[in-house]
């Protein structure tokens, strides 16, 4: 039994042409109209962040540059411009003779530490970049100019 509706199309053809439409709706909503509202709305104000890397190669480390943009590729978010670079010995962490952790250097790599200024938003736990909340100790991939770095998320001051 074939069902048509308007003589040339059945109910499967014509779910399947609104569900078409209401995708090419969406799709388009999302990627040429821009909310208003949040526009007049943002209180970003300058935040420094500081990362620390505590092992890194050193011709990785040794890439970051003043002036370079700092990016979580995971959220992709821009975590500003590069303030201040420091290099330093790698802070890698083994136990001695006597079973003690201690921090020691390892050949060939290297400890950063960078500094960035961004516009964002400081709230009760951290700090919010774009959507994406950050706190002190938040451990992630990021690249510094044309390094990509594992670290952390060591501080934030400004803001208030």
């Amino acid at each position: 039994m074939n069902k048509k509706i308007f003589g040339k199309l059945n109910w499967v053809d014509l779910i399947i042409v609104i569900a078409v439409i209401a995708a090419a709706v969406i799709v388009g909503y999302k990627m040429f109209l821009k909310p208003t509202a949040a526009e007049n709305t943002d209180t970003s104000t300058k935040i420094e962040l500081t990362f620390f890397v505590e092992e890194s190669p050193e011709y990785a480390a040794k890439l970051v540059k003043e002036g370079d943009r700092v990016y979580d590729e995971t959220m992709n978010c821009v975590l500003g411009t590069v303030t201040s670079v420091e290099v330093g010995e790698s802070h890698t962490y083994a136990a001695n003779s006597d079973g003690q952790m201690v921090r020691s250097g390892k050949p060939g790599y290297n400890s950063v530490k960078i500094t960035s200024e961004v516009n964002a938003n400081l709230y009760e736990n951290g700090v919010m970049v774009g959507v994406t909340k950050y706190g002190v100790g938040h451990t992630f991939t990021f690249y510094a100019g044309q390094a990509k770095l594992y670290g952390k998320l060591a501080g934030i001051n400004g803001g208030k």
